[in-house]
């Protein structure tokens, strides 16, 4: 992966302001000058791909049913059936989004009024840690290249829909330790 590290840092050190702030969006421009097309960022991906438009895809049960096995090793292989129909829509539909699929939420589920909560997998830190560990291992890696990238999402003390941007997402210091060792962990 440093070679990825280091052709990104070369296409960066490229780009003007104006460039940097484009690529801020989840809709991409294009940077015909250094050859980077369009790009779109996301589509939802907690339990399978979701594509509104023409194709069918897998839909895994909610991760919250999916964390009740304790398998990392099934959410592994729930990822990579995710990533194969990703780069699949990625190769069909014109290679512009696909790549970088929203999942998995690893926000604990600490406000059952959130209305996401379908979206996580559970309260216990230590559980969310290994069984989304597991799927962005599916997600990502074949062991030859990158898949896609996982954008996981609502990914710390962000589940409250309300004013979320300004409000107070306070999470006890044991919480916010344990959630970080067991990611790191993983």
């Amino acid at each position: 992966m440093d070679w990825a590290r280091t052709e990104a840092k070369r296409l960066v050190d490229q780009m003007s302001v104006t460039e940097k702030v484009g690529l801020l969006s989840t809709h991409q421009v294009a940077i015909s000058r250094l050859n980077i097309p369009e790009f779109n960022i996301g589509g939802e991906a907690a339990h399978g791909i979701v594509d509104r438009e023409k194709f069918h895809t897998t839909s895994f049960p909610i991760p919250l049913t999916l964390s009740q096995t304790w398998s990392p090793e099934l959410l592994k292989r729930v990822g990579n059936v995710i990533s194969d129909e990703a780069r699949g829509l990625y190769n069909a539909t014109g290679k512009q989004h696909w790549l970088m699929p929203w999942a998995p939420t690893i926000d604990l589920e600490r406000d059952p009024y959130w209305g996401r909560n379908e979206e996580g997998y559970g309260e216990d830190p230590y559980l969310t840690g290994q069984v989304s560990g597991g799927l962005i291992r599916g997600l990502q890696d074949d062991g030859h290249y990158v898949k896609v990238a996982a954008a996981p999402k609502h990914f710390f003390a962000n589940n409250n829909e309300v004013g979320r941007g300004s409000t107070s997402n306070t999470i006890t210091p044991a919480m916010k330790w344990c959630l970080n060792v067991t990611l790191l962990v993983s």
